[in-house]
């Protein structure tokens, strides 16, 4: 699964792909879907209830759908990369994309009911996985890459050879390329909150992890660093602000911590999910609170940070949690 974002009614958009039969609850009366691929792109619409509303597919031999998206007009925006070729129509119709080289990176905008509005393959010296996507409120998408072909998604000529990352901004209404810059090794998350500001987090591998809050030609305003933390993900927080996630390690307990940092960078306020074997992958928050994915193998996790016991029901697997924010 890749990163999860939450719809302004309370429903979710999980990205995702998979390979031979894709089931579900006989209560959906949705259809098994098979498919022949190594690993099938795919987007699930899921309900406020946690239930399934609709799933929409990419065919190809083999993609991915790690980045997902969604503007004030409710149309969603799905990303990452496929072999030779992609059909990016989720209907019975047919739009085909198709690589240059072995792999290439693909953009798709989708309306609210997952019907195609346009899409694009990046130029094929862009080899790296399309890592995550943001909508701004002035109608630009941002789009995190990992730099493995050394050139600019927006220009096709060469970055810099220190540059490990690079960030796409596009006009979200047509998918036309604004600009685009470098970023360092190890960014994974790209967030932008209500009031336009971005921000950057950076997992380097050796050091801890960082958020940057980035003005728009990528020029970093400030930084907060989390000594703590081996991991970090990171969602716009609805009044402004990010909120950040990440496993800790502190003396003798570990788990996850969730925290809300206010658009100067001071900590707003802090919870922790205690577990020795739990990690988020994703998170997103809206008004309706926060949505943390993730995967866990200790079935001592207690998901709820107040007095309740809310532990997994088998061992292990993915979870989806969601959180009221704090008072």
């Amino acid at each position: 699964m890749g990163k999860v974002v939450a719809d302004f009614d309370g429903s979710l958009l999980v990205p995702f792909s998979f390979r031979g039969t894709l089931a579900f609850d006989p209560s959906t009366g949705l259809p098994p879907i098979e498919t022949n691929s190594v690993s099938q792109p795919a987007l699930a619409k899921l309900n406020a209830d946690g239930s399934v509303a609709w799933v929409k597919t990419l065919a190809t031999g083999q993609g991915s759908a790690p980045a997902v998206a969604l503007d004030a007009e409710g149309s969603i925006y799905l990303a990452g990369r496929f072999f030779d070729t992609l059909d990016v129509d989720p209907s019975a119709g047919e739009f085909v994309l198709r690589a240059t080289e072995a792999f290439a990176t693909y953009i798709v905008k989708l309306d609210a009911a997952g019907r195609l509005l346009w899409s694009q393959a990046l130029p094929s010296c862009v080899q790296g996985e399309l890592l995550d996507l943001e909508v701004g409120a002035d109608g630009t998408l941002w789009a995190l890459g990992d730099q493995f072909g050394a050139c600019d998604p927006a220009l096709g000529d060469p970055f810099p050879s220190n540059v490990s990352r690079w960030v796409l901004r596009l006009d979200a209404a047509t998918g036309s390329h604004l600009s685009s810059f470098g970023a360092e090794y190890g960014a994974t998350d790209l967030v932008i909150d209500a009031g336009g500001a971005v921000y950057l987090a950076v997992s380097p591998g050796q050091g801890p992890p960082l958020i940057h809050r980035l003005d728009e030609s990528g020029s970093v305003l400030w930084t907060q660093s989390f000594a703590a933390l081996s991991s970090l993900q990171i969602a716009p927080a609805p009044d402004g602000g990010v909120v950040a996630a990440g496993y800790y390690e502190l003396h003798v307990t570990r788990g996850f911590s969730i925290r809300h940092l206010d658009r100067a960078g001071s900590t707003a306020w802090r919870v922790q999910i205690p577990s020795e074997d739990a990690y988020t992958l994703g998170i997103d928050a809206n008004a309706h609170g926060l949505v943390a994915i993730g995967y866990y193998r200790d079935e001592r996790t207690d998901f709820d940070p107040g007095p309740a016991l809310r532990s997994p029901v088998s061992l292990p697997g993915n979870f989806i949690t969601r959180y009221s924010f704090p008072e």
